[in-house]
């Protein structure tokens, strides 16, 4: 539908003749730390981003999903944001990750203190990043699917979705929807006034650094 988001098109369409699983991974609470002098990442940052790469290609990784919390403590103020070099791509260099879609994001309380349009626009011109918001909104009434692309959305025609969905092929047959919650939203954070283009402070909650 016109206005709405276009979807990320480089998801895969169909499983390896010899996958024999859908294996993906999920990361929450992933953001560094938010001090330059440690370039803006943690040890366990590196170690994971790490431990991935060298998993990805064994364990014939799809994807991961990366479900908020992606830059302590205060988000980012824009696409050209240095965390995005520094907390993302410092950490997840590794060339078996390095595929068009292959990290599939959502936002946490701490994104929200900072610019979510930003997280989108970002991933519109970087492969392996895929940040589908603001939100998809409904078209004919609540969660109904876009015309055009494969989110489901929750807006109720005034508010953005709080939630997409995709599909991805199973081996032997069959589909499964992966449905990417924003919980920020569905439990009423961020306050009044906060959303995906809010600035600094707008956000509410605290998580534990990843």
């Amino acid at each position: 539908a016109a206005g709405e988001p276009a979807a990320c098109e480089q998801w895969a369409a169909s499983a390896p003749a010899a996958e024999p699983s859908l294996t993906f991974f999920a990361l929450g609470s992933w953001g560094g730390s938010p001090d330059p002098a440690k370039h803006f990442r943690t040890p366990a940052l590196d170690h994971i981003g790490a431990a991935l790469g060298a998993a990805a290609r064994p364990a014939r990784a799809r994807f991961s999903l990366l479900l908020g919390g992606n830059f302590y403590d205060d988000g980012v103020s824009s696409a050209e944001d240095p965390r995005f070099e520094s907390t993302f791509e410092g950490a997840f260099s590794h060339p078996a990750l390095q595929r068009a879609d292959f990290f599939r994001l959502t936002a946490g309380p701490v994104d929200y203190r900072g610019n979510l349009t930003a997280q989108a626009a970002y991933g519109r011109a970087r492969l392996p990043w895929c940040f589908p918001g603001p939100y998809p909104r409904a078209t004919d009434g609540p969660y109904s699917r876009a015309a055009d692309g494969p989110y489901l959305s929750g807006g109720n025609g005034t508010d953005p979705g709080a939630y997409y969905s995709f599909r991805e092929a199973l081996p032997g047959g069959g589909v499964a929807e992966v449905v990417v919650l924003d919980t920020t939203q569905l439990v009423g954070c961020p306050p009044p006034g906060a959303g995906p283009g809010a600035g600094p402070g707008a956000g509410a909650g605290a998580e534990g650094p990843g």
